[in-house]
């Protein structure tokens, strides 16, 4: 049984900010290999699905405006 992983929306949401700072794009590079780590089976991710819908919402709004 894989071992289970949560991540919040803003862990999520970390690869659409600017990539400027090091910070970020370091951020975003272990964002991107958890992720890899769960489509390969190895973890189960969990997360809120109250926050994705909000943050999809909000994504939605700042594109068309």
């Amino acid at each position: 049984m894989p071992k289970v992983i949560y991540l919040d929306v803003c862990a999520l949401s970390r690869p659409y900010d600017e990539q400027h700072y090091l910070r970020i794009k370091l951020e975003t590079e272990a964002v991107n290999l958890i992720i890899s780590w769960v489509k390969s089976g190895n973890y189960a991710m969990i997360y809120s699905p109250v926050h994705i819908k909000r943050r999809l919402t909000r994504s939605r709004t700042q594109w068309s405006g």
